[in-house]
Parts: C-alpha cells; sequence; structure tokens
C-alpha cells in the first residue's frame, strides 16, 4: 500500500507536460490509475485528443520509426487551453485525494471479512449476489461474489 500511496503522490506533483513525449507518458502513467478516478475517459478526453493530432501530424510529415520517436521528445506543446489545463488539474486534485472507487448499494447486506496475523491486517468489503440470509453467509462460494 505504501508503495501505491508514493506512486500517487508523485504523479500528483507532476507539471503539465511540455513535450508529446511527455503527454504520452503522463496518459500512460494515470491510465495505470484509471480504475480509481470517476469519469478517467471524460477528463482527460481533451488531452487524448490533443495527443492524437500530434501523433497524427508526426506521420503525415513522413516521419516514422525512430525519428516519429525523437520528433516526439522534441515536439513541444502549444500553449494548453484553459479546458486542458483546467481537466489537468482536475485529474491531479483528484489522484492527491487518492481513494478507490466503490459501488455501495444500501439496499444490499454489506460484509466484512478480516484477517491478520503479527505481521499486518487485510479487509475484504463485498455485496452478495442474492443477499443470502446472514446466518448463510460462511458457506458463499467466490462465483457468488
Amino acid at each position: 500500500m505504501a508503495a501505491a500511496s508514493e506512486k500517487i503522490q508523485a504523479i500528483s506533483r507532476l507539471a503539465f507536460p511540455i513535450t508529446l513525449q511527455d503527454l504520452q507518458h503522463y496518459l500512460g502513467l494515470t491510465g495505470w490509475m484509471r480504475d480509481y478516478v470517476p469519469y478517467y475517459a471524460q477528463i482527460m478526453k481533451l488531452l487524448q485528443l490533443r495527443k492524437t493530432e500530434m501523433l497524427q501530424g508526426l506521420a503525415k510529415s513522413g516521419t516514422s520509426g525512430k525519428q516519429r520517436k525523437q520528433a516526439a521528445r522534441s515536439t513541444r506543446l502549444v500553449e494548453p487551453t484553459d479546458k486542458e489545463r483546467a481537466f489537468f488539474n482536475c485529474l491531479q486534485g483528484i489522484l492527491s485525494k487518492g481513494g478507490f472507487l466503490h459501488y455501495f448499494n444500501s439496499n444490499r447486506h454489506l460484509y466484512i471479512n478480516l484477517d491478520y496475523s503479527k505481521r499486518g491486517v487485510g479487509v475484504i468489503v463485498y455485496h452478495v449476489k442474492g443477499d443470502p440470509d446472514p446466518e448463510k453467509a460462511t458457506d458463499i462460494c467466490k462465483t457468488d461474489i
């Protein structure tokens, strides 16, 4: 958990990308965290479009392979629009808070399994399909979750 927390903090301190390669790296890095960010695709849409347009421009200019990679390193982003910067700052704010997406349903039973040892504690929180009787909850198969 500490490693993930450190990664999230490192990502949340990044500055707005300067080159096409920086943008590609940023999108790849934050894409790894997309399961933890609500509406990730909508937030990053403008930056994805910017990246795609720039890559298409390189392809049309006839650069390929190593040349394209070198061009991506040196191709600077045109001044970002206010919307692009706002969405970037929005994502940075979400990542700086950490957390996980969850879909809690207050109409269903919530189960918590604890496992602890001398080294640490593990917790699993889940709903069960069909909400069986809590007395029988210990007999639940993994396929029911």
